[in-house]
């Protein structure tokens, strides 16, 4: 989300999917120092808050004490397949 100065963030602003859910991950070590950590988890919070009104779900984690790491991302795994796989049985039941 945060490469090319917020690009993609910029091209989703105006744009509507009612049917998109949307999955934000991260924790809340990465970055150079924990103070742009923080800035970083307020900014995902941020994204959460613009995206919710526009698509059908907006998932947030934020791993406590997680670093941006194969470590971090398989104890996260789990959770986003069960998210992820519950959605697709909604999808079905909606069409």
């Amino acid at each position: 989300m945060w490469p090319a100065d917020f690009a993609l963030r910029r091209w989703w602003a105006p744009r509507r999917d009612p049917q998109a859910r949307v999955w934000l991950d991260m924790g809340d070590h990465e970055g150079a120092t924990l103070d742009d950590a923080a800035r970083t988890v307020a900014l995902t919070h941020e994204l959460a808050a613009e995206l919710s009104p526009k698509v059908r779900e907006v998932h947030l984690t934020i791993g406590e004490g997680h670093w941006h790491d194969e470590a971090a991302w398989r104890a996260r795994l789990p959770h986003f397949l069960r998210w992820w796989l519950t959605g697709l049985k909604s999808l079905e039941v909606d069409l």
